[in-house]
């Protein structure tokens, strides 16, 4: 999911393990800012500058998926 507003991405991408475990439910959804995903789509850095490293929803099998990693 691409988000506009950082705080929609901050909580959605926080709160996914939590309401994952609630309701017993794996949702295995990707949250960006539309920010990330312009800096990543242009070749920059996923972790030195895109921050990956700090989203609670592991971005690892995305950058995988679309061979960025």
């Amino acid at each position: 999911m691409l988000h506009m507003c950082p705080n929609c991405h901050i909580q959605y991408d926080r709160y996914q393990p939590v309401i994952e475990k609630e309701y017993g439910v794996k949702y295995d959804l990707v949250h960006m800012n539309i920010a990330q995903f312009m800096a990543l789509s242009m070749g920059a850095d996923p972790y030195k500058v895109c921050g990956f490293q700090t989203h609670s929803v592991p971005l690892e099998g995305f950058l995988e998926k679309t061979g960025i990693i």
